[in-house]
């Protein structure tokens, strides 16, 4: 069971370059839940996306810097090294 909310993230300014770019940042919860004899305990994961036009949205979660505020943001070096993404469907083998 998976439950999941997309926002944009509020990031003070801290990703001018994407917004140049037409690139946003995406916030995915969903849960872990585990079964137990006495019933389920259910855990949020964050997940995180960045999502450009005509490309495919490419997880961030592992690359992603957090300021003293907490807010989330994709460094310079971290924007000049995202892989190319293709859609599924674009996917040819």
């Amino acid at each position: 069971m998976a439950m999941e909310r997309d926002n944009e993230v509020k990031n003070a300014g801290k990703n001018a370059m994407s917004r140049e770019s037409g690139c946003t940042l995406h916030e995915m919860m969903q849960y872990s839940c585990r079964l137990l004899p006495d019933g389920v305990i259910c855990r949020p994961v964050e997940r995180f996306f960045r999502k450009c036009p005509g490309r495919a949205a490419v997880e961030v979660t592992h690359v992603l810097s957090t300021d003293r505020v907490g807010n989330v943001y994709l460094s310079e070096s971290m924007e000049k090294a995202m892989p190319p993404a293709q859609h599924w469907k674009d996917i040819r083998t």
